[in-house]
């Protein structure tokens, strides 16, 4: 039988990789502002806007970024045996599938300014897991206002409206995760760092909510 164990972070935790004024030149990020034409919150082209509800960082457009989250890890734990009415002194965990929560912005046509394109999941610093990320949708004309705007680039359209921070979403928020050769739920030798790259359209917000893993144990 297998039992499953999660573990996640608070966004708060949110690690931007390159920042504003990387190694002497232009980084990838601004600052946070505390509104639409508010000044901007010193210091948070660095390490973000971090209040209760997650962490906030404002690209550049036409920019990428990866964000890291290091993900508390249960790589054995013990496991009861009722036939022998011992535990057995510990089994290891496998991997099953990541989340990182959202919350971006989206065009007056319902493009997502803000899009996670790629997402590689970590195991310490050896072992990279591969995760299948499918593309979204081209924007849609339908419905969509005669008098909108042209979008800055091509835009994938996000049907939720940028609320990617409230639940699980399939595609948008959640992976499954594989090893080399394709294999589903590869055991865990150290520690998970879920890596997300984000692709900034326009000069936005996103705000990560929560990361977290779901792990298998085979249990009696």
């Amino acid at each position: 039988m297998e039992a499953r164990v999660a573990m996640w972070v608070n966004g708060v935790s949110a690690f931007a990789e390159r920042t504003a004024g990387d190694a002497g030149r232009d980084g990838p990020l601004t600052q946070v502002t505390d509104g639409v034409d508010g000044p901007g919150i010193p210091y948070s082209d660095i390490v973000g806007l971090r209040q209760g509800f997650g962490a906030t960082f404002r690209g550049k457009a036409f920019h990428d970024n990866w964000f890291h989250f290091a993900i508390p890890t249960p790589v054995i734990l013990p496991v009861y045996l009722p036939a022998r009415q011992a535990y057995d002194p510990g089994r290891r965990l496998r991997l099953e599938q990541v989340f990182v929560l959202f919350k971006n912005h989206v065009s007056p046509r319902g493009g997502a300014l803000a899009q996670i394109r790629h997402v590689d999941v970590w195991d310490g610093g050896l072992t990279q897991f591969n995760t299948h990320l499918i593309p979204g949708p081209a924007n849609d004309v339908i419905g969509i206002p005669a008098d909108a705007p042209p979008d800055p680039e091509d835009l994938p359209h996000d049907p939720f409206g940028g609320d990617h921070h409230l639940g699980i979403q399939g595609n948008w928020n959640a992976w499954t995760v594989t090893d080399a050769q394709n294999n589903s739920k590869p055991p865990v030798q150290f520690g998970i760092c879920i890596s997300v790259l984000v692709h900034f359209s326009a000069d936005i917000d996103i705000r990560f909510a929560a990361a977290g893993a779901d792990f298998i144990l085979e249990v009696p």
